[in-house]
């Protein structure tokens, strides 16, 4: 997960780390339109980083974040 807006850690540098993956690395990129360390709250729905979570879940599981 990436920020759009993130001035720490640009989305630019999100996108390097995932084409740089290797064949046998799976990445996937989730740009949120928010700030550094802010997808916790923006994808809060009605529990705090609920929706981080379950993305993260998805992921994991071997679907799409």
């Amino acid at each position: 997960m990436a920020g759009t807006q993130d001035k720490n850690t640009p989305l630019a540098d999100s996108v390097a780390v995932v084409k740089a993956a290797r064949r046998t690395q799976r990445r996937q990129l989730l740009a949120i339109d928010c700030g550094h360390l802010g997808a916790q709250e923006k994808l809060t729905e009605t529990f705090f980083a609920e929706g981080y979570v379950r993305a993260i879940s998805r992921f994991l599981a071997g679907g799409k974040a």
